[in-house]
């Protein structure tokens, strides 16, 4: 990437290098002395160097690479490189000139010259110059040609602007050479003797050696900088940065941050090898930088859970991407705690589910049968509605106080049914969850399972099915237990506040519709206390109006932060009128529940169908991924209702008209995804009903 580096009064634009250091600066300078031939010529003479110049070249070579090697400014550097030329070969001054940015032209960057009067009038003439345009004279040629150019007496060339200063200062020979960053001039250096001397090649190659130092001493200097600076902004940062060398495994950059969550300095940091520092294997690490190499214009981003800055286990969001830089590869990471957003998502997502299983719970309650039946559809709902690795119910043995499992469901089936748990205070396998929840008639929680002491008897057993937290909450009955709801997560801190809230409303339920189970003379109270809870369709079981309005609120939400895309759709039955009036509404209510169960059969296990009331359903198709996907569910949805029903001894054809809006495509919040997948529907009852459509903004509002 072009830059700008800061030459005293001037910008010089140069590309940048990942050189780790300037290379000793080596080669030959020899400037030779003796009568003059051809004026404004070109290096190109081969003169062999005598032996009388080679301490003089040495001299010149050890005193530039050690400028170069030593200096801390570019400044510094190019006055030692011109006065140790000029003292060694008993010449007058030399400069250094670049390109000026900002004035679009040549300046004079760096000077030195002998302590003489003439000569330093000169040099100050040199500096207050602006080198013309036009071609011509000893700089502008160097820097358009891009060679190296000899003047054997500027006194004679009518092209250097400074002949006349040049001979007021005794000067006659001059030499100039450009300084390159690869291909590109970025500046000149020049000198000038007080005799006529002609070209000589030993100064060519000499030149090429001063021109490659001064050049890789800026790209050092500047990377130097950069880096400084970087590393202070890096510093400075919120977010942990490193960079790891994939070859040897090691840490060659930590920020300041990185070493406050250890607790460590930065070379302890640097001395850590980088996947015991991240909590994996080497070869996940391997892997992990192989696929990073692979890709690298792409960052690779992954969440891992390791300590915070204050000492607690968090979640991290890391960025990883891979820089081939002189010749190596590196990776440079990022990684900010994500803990907070983490935990709100999980939350929000256990939320949903728990509602999902609470609606499955109160529909369980609908069609349970007995305590029996309920209870299993309960342990049911809370595994694949609310996601829970193991759900249970116990209860107390008549004659003992052990426990017995009447309902399990989920992944820790078999070790549960193992498990000996009490109610017994006196025993320790009655002082865990289920034993102080049955005593305490109170929800019982432990979000670390493995670490709490009351569940220390069944450690191992949990450790070894995967169990991390769990809950128990009583079941009551007159103001007493009558068992206990045992749930376990394979995830810690999975029941916090609001889902022990939800737990209890189901044991609510559960308990409520045990009480009807007993006192069938209550049963219609019971039923409509349920029905409220469930909020379902008492006719179908399906979700109603205002179910569905929460549901698909929760959807726009989670659509919204996941960027995911979802459709509504209508469906009005075409001819259930004629039906109603010619059988009755019994045979309608038939219909209709004979619809449902054909609607929810057509539909993915995520999709939710929900029942308006009379022939109206509407349909909510999650995380969908185009048109086609959501038209071939609505053409499944099509066909569940062409096929005939016999009703009351009669066979009776119905199709579906299916108006359909998507997400975010036609609206954005609930109120108008419903009207547009309504006016949709209108459309196609227009268009000869037993058809889907599509909402157009063309459509006629109705």
């Amino acid at each position: 990437m072009p830059t700008s580096l800061s030459l005293g009064i001037l910008y010089v634009d140069h590309r940048l290098s990942f050189t780790p250091a300037v290379r000793p600066f080596c080669g030959s300078l020899i400037l030779p002395r003796g009568p003059g031939r051809d004026s404004g010529a070109t290096l190109k003479s081969a003169r062999a160097p005598g032996p009388a110049l080679a301490r003089p070249r040495f001299v010149i070579e050890h005193a530039a690479a050690l400028a170069l090697v030593e200096s801390g400014n570019l400044g510094e550097a190019v006055i030692r490189i011109i006065r140790s030329v000029c003292e060694t070969l008993d010449w007058a001054c030399g400069a250094l000139w670049a390109f000026d940015a900002q004035r679009d032209a040549l300046v004079c960057a760096e000077t030195w010259g002998i302590a003489l009067p003439e000569v330093q009038v000169f040099l100050e003439a040199t500096r207050q110059m602006r080198q013309a345009e036009e071609p011509g004279g000893l700089v502008r040629r160097a820097w358009l040609e891009a060679k190296p150019i000899w003047i054997e007496d500027v006194t004679q060339d009518k092209s250097l602007r400074r002949a006349q200063d040049a001979r007021k200062a005794g000067l006659h020979c001059a030499f100039a050479f450009p300084i390159k960053d690869g291909d590109r001039v970025i500046g000149v250096m020049e000198f000038f003797g007080r005799e006529a001397l002609p070209p000589d090649r030993e100064l060519l190659e000499s030149s090429v050696f001063i021109d490659k130092g001064i050049s890789q001493f800026m790209q050092r200097k500047q990377v130097e900088d950069d880096l400084l600076r970087l590393r202070a902004v890096m510093d400075a940062a919120p977010d942990l940065f490193f960079v790891v060398d994939p070859q040897t495994l090691r840490f060659l950059y930590v920020n300041e941050i990185a070493c406050k969550v250890q607790g460590l300095t930065r070379e302890e940091y640097l001395q850590l090898s980088p996947w015991k520092a991240s909590g994996i294997t080497r070869e996940e690490l391997v892997t992990i930088y192989d696929a990073v190499i692979a890709k690298p214009a792409e960052a690779v981003t992954s969440e891992t859970f390791g300590r915070a800055l204050d000492g607690r286990r968090g979640w991290f969001e890391t960025q990883r991407r891979a820089l081939h830089v002189d010749g190596r590869w590196l990776i440079v990471i990022g990684s900010r705690e994500i803990t907070q957003r983490k935990l709100a998502e999980q939350s929000a997502l256990r939320l949903g589910r728990m509602y999902a299983a609470l609606s499955a719970t109160n529909e369980a309650i609908m069609h349970s049968k007995s305590p029996e039946d309920l209870f299993g559809r309960v342990c049911d709902a809370a595994v694949h509605g609310g996601k829970f690795m193991t759900a249970a119910v116990l209860v107390p043995d008549t004659d003992t106080a052990w426990t017995k499992v009447v309902a399990v469901s989920g992944d820790g089936e078999n070790a549960l049914r193992k498990a000996r748990i009490s109610v017994d205070e006196a025993t320790a396998v009655g002082r865990g969850l289920v034993g102080t929840a049955f005593r305490t008639l109170t929800p019982c929680v432990s979000n670390d399972f493995l670490k709490d002491e009351r569940t220390a008897p069944w450690h191992a057993v949990a450790k070894q099915a995967g169990m991390k937290a769990g809950a128990a909450i009583p079941l009551m009955r007159n103001g007493r237990a009558i068992g206990i709801l045992q749930l376990y997560s394979s995830q810690k801190n999975a029941f916090d506040e609001e889902i022990v809230k939800l737990l209890e409303r189901m044991v609510e339920n559960i308990t409520f519709a045990l009480h009807n189970f007993e006192r069938e003379a209550e049963r219609k109270s019971a039923e409509e206390h349920v029905q409220y809870l469930a909020t379902h369709d008492a006719l179908t079981g399906l979700p109603n109006r205002s179910m569905f309005g929460q549901l698909i609120g929760m959807e726009i939400e989670s659509a919204r932060r996941y960027q995911r895309k979802f459709a509504v759709a209508f469906i009005d039955l075409d001819r259930f009128k004629d039906v109603n009036d010619t059988l009755g509404h019994d045979a309608g209510d038939t219909l209709l529940k004979e619809m449902s169960a054909r609607f929810k059969a057509a539909l993915r296990m995520s999709d939710i169908v929900a029942r308006f009331g009379g022939d109206e359903f509407v349909i909510l198709m999650r995380e969908v991924s185009d048109v086609a996907q959501v038209a071939a569910i609505a053409g499944k949805v099509l066909a569940a209702a062409v096929n005939p029903v016999t009703v009351a001894g009669q066979e009776c054809g119905v199709t579906a008209s299916v108006g359909i809006a998507l997400y975010p495509e036609d609206a954005a919040d609930e109120q108008s995804l419903m009207k547009n997948a309504d006016m949709a529907m209108y459309a196609a009852k227009e268009k000869g009903k037993n058809n889907f459509q599509f909402y157009a903004t063309n459509m006629r509002s109705r």
